[in-house]
């Protein structure tokens, strides 16, 4: 196993199956990635249908230094082209790419 911040070329190779996804990996692998961070105070969110919900905000994503989208756009990522996954914490990830990332970043490379 690796660091708790990175998820190298090795690891990713020895558990990956075929029509496995970013997501699968992390879930796989480090799903602390996946936990709600940052703030204590929890982020109101409207509803059309019903009361407002909570949410805690959660890590970005970023693909190849780009912002890619929320935890959900991990499961539109083939896990074959994946080279390396790393964790920012929140302060990491908010001096790299700014203070819209208090939860934190998971880096996405791709070979």
């Amino acid at each position: 196993s690796g660091s708790r911040e990175t998820l190298a070329q090795p690891e990713i190779q020895a558990n990956r199956t075929a029509g496995m996804t970013a997501y699968d990996l992390i879930t796989h692998l480090r799903p602390e990635y996946l936990r709600n961070r940052g703030q204590n105070t929890l982020r109101e969110t409207t509803s059309a249908s019903g009361p407002p919900t909570y949410n805690a905000p959660t890590a970005t994503v970023y693909l190849d230094n780009a912002r890619y989208g929320d935890l959900e756009s991990l499961k539109n990522i083939n896990a074959d082209i994946v080279q390396k996954i790393q964790y920012l914490s929140a302060s990491n990830a908010m001096t790299r790419f700014g203070m819209d990332n208090t939860a934190g970043a998971i880096l996405i490379f791709t070979k």
